[in-house]
């Protein structure tokens, strides 16, 4: 009986003992009892129809910061993500029509639609698979109006074909907002009066293409003078001529009399005949395109202001009056005010800036020889014929002759009897100062100014900057189309450690890339530098050949910094 007992209680013992062993003993692939029982980093779990010992394995989410919407004036987006494991995610584009995956970005291709993108981590041996993230967002198309009208017509133009589009290729709504000046059918614009014609361009929009800010552009309409600038039957370069009668002169009608186109005529014959060359003047399919201006200022004021500072004086005055810079056209211009009073302060006949874009010359008729509008034997028959020319000149760059009186650019009137017939107002004779050379700041013959030359992008072209304030306030420059450095117009720094430059379309704030930084960031010909050397200001080289008004912003050391406006011209 002792004997039963004893086996019966270490059988019990024997038993007992097993558990500990098993579990001792559990690994990967042996035999378990019971699912979801676990050993230390083991779980029981069957496989192919068997309990056996699996590693047991850690949850694992994906995470992500994706945009809520983006546009196809987007390049890319910011897109991150990863997992709680941080094993790779792999990111697809299910729609590659719309957007693309990149490094920490989404691609946009340029077409609206709805970006999906699918989030997936399968796992391994030490995790479970993640679960599937979808990532959904819209990319709306861009909707931007491309409409412009010339600041002026003729009534008898009787209609005007307008053009407008928009980059969403939705077809453009223009409707007269001034019915009984002027009408629109489609595209047809019908004069019907003298005053302003003023039409709305708007875009109603579509699926996932938004509204378009409308657009309203206005046209003065006369019955036999240019109010404004006129559409441009010359591309590139020209000289806008403006007659302009003071507040309180007598109008001469010398925009439509013939007097200021025979001097203007007379100016390119004598530019011909010197080097070879001469200037574009703005034209229509009749003539020149002469602009009217009855100017808000009286004589005595030009008179006395021509070369007053900057924001007081004529030309800058009479450039902001005709508003040239609210609609600048596509064609790069330099304005010459035919002034009609006998000339300016005590001696002086013109005045312009130098580089520049703006000229003012006196134009009223006076026979003496000494004045402003005398003859001038060989070449001119009229003194403002060689004024214009001249101030011109300065317009380029060039500055005044001091060591020959008889040249063009001579700064002081000739002592009578100096000069013979055949000297007298030469332009540069010997070719040693600005024509073929550059000993007076610009030789003149590399400019893109000539007739047959305005389209030779070889040829020299510099932007001008912040002539006349605009009414939306943002600085700017007037920068001829192809390769240019842009820089900043306000700003320096005294510690930039990186430069980037960002351009606005529709909305959107668009990359253009890394950029440089210098102490005179617009160039050597250009005079804006930074006024302390130890600051510098940002450049960037840009190739534009579609003329319009672009938006910029500086990036300096990560953070948004400058705005500016470049209006590009050809």
């Amino acid at each position: 009986m002792r004997s039963k007992v004893l086996a019966f209680l270490l059988l019990i013992v024997f038993a007992l003992g097993t558990n500990p062993a098993v579990a001792a003993s559990a690994k990967v692939g042996g035999t378990c009892t019971k699912v979801g029982a676990k050993s230390g980093t083991l779980i029981c779990a069957k496989v192919s129809g068997k309990l056996k010992w699996q590693i047991l394995k850690k949850a694992q989410t994906i995470v992500y910061s994706a945009p809520k919407q983006g546009s196809i004036a987007d390049t890319t987006l910011n897109f991150t993500f990863s997992s709680t494991s941080k094993l790779a995610v792999r990111a697809t584009a299910l729609t590659p029509d719309v957007c693309g995956v990149g490094k920490s970005v989404i691609l946009i291709s340029g077409v609206p639609g709805v970006c999906r993108v699918s989030l997936e981590q399968k796992g391994n041996t030490s995790f479970l698979a993640a679960k599937m993230v979808l990532v959904e967002f819209n990319i709306f198309g861009t909707n931007v109006i491309t409409f412009q009208l010339p600041s002026a017509l003729l009534l008898s133009t009787a209609t005007y074909q307008m053009s407008a589009s928009s980059n969403s290729n939705l077809s453009v709504t223009l409707v007269s907002n001034t019915p009984t000046v002027c009408t629109v059918a489609d595209t047809i614009l019908t004069l019907l009066q003298s005053g302003t014609c003023t039409i709305i361009a708007t875009q109603a929009g579509a699926d996932l293409i938004p509204l378009a800010d409308p657009i309203t552009q206005s046209v003065e309409i006369s019955a036999s003078r240019a109010l404004g600038d006129l559409p441009d039957t010359v591309t590139g370069f020209q000289v806008k001529p403006i007659y302009v009668v003071p507040s309180d002169g007598t109008d001469n009608f010398y925009d439509t009399n013939g007097y200021l186109a025979g001097i203007l005529d007379e100016g390119t014959s004598y530019l011909s005949g010197q080097i070879g060359q001469t200037v574009p003047v703005d034209r229509t399919a009749n003539g020149y395109d002469i602009q009217y201006l009855h100017s808000q200022y009286s004589s005595s004021y030009l008179q006395s202001h021509a070369d007053a500072p900057e924001a007081t004086s004529d030309g800058y005055l009479l450039l902001s009056e005709i508003k040239a810079m609210e609609n600048p056209g596509s064609n790069r211009k330099d304005y010459i005010f035919f002034i009609d009073v006998p000339g300016f302060g005590a001696s002086f006949c013109g005045m312009a800036n130098r580089p520049g874009m703006y000229a003012v010359v006196a134009l009223q008729n006076i026979s003496d020889t000494n004045t402003c509008k005398g003859p001038s034997a060989p070449y001119f028959t009229n003194y403002t014929s060689k004024t214009w020319v001249h101030e011109m000149i300065h317009n380029f760059g060039v500055s005044h002759t001091l060591d020959d009186p008889c040249d063009l650019m001579a700064g002081k009137p000739e002592t009578p009897g100096t000069c013979t017939a055949s000297v007298r107002w030469t332009m540069d004779k010997e070719r040693t100062r600005y024509v073929g050379a550059s000993t007076q700041g610009q030789d003149i013959l590399k400019l893109r100014v000539w007739k047959g030359y305005t389209d030779n992008q070889g040829l020299q072209a510099d932007c001008l900057l912040d002539p006349v304030p605009r009414q939306d306030g943002l600085p700017y420059a007037y920068c001829p189309t192809g390769t240019q450095a842009i820089g900043a117009l306000t700003y320096c720094w005294s510690a930039i450690n990186s430069v980037s430059l960002e351009e606005n379309v529709n909305g959107v704030w668009i990359s253009l890339g890394g950029g440089n930084y210098f102490n005179q960031p617009w160039g050597s010909r250009i005079s804006w530098k930074c006024n302390d050397p130890n600051y510098d200001a940002p450049w960037k080289e840009l190739t534009v050949d579609s003329p319009g008004i672009r938006h910029y912003r500086w990036v300096i050391n990560g953070q948004p910094k400058e705005e500016l406006n470049v209006i590009w011209v050809k």
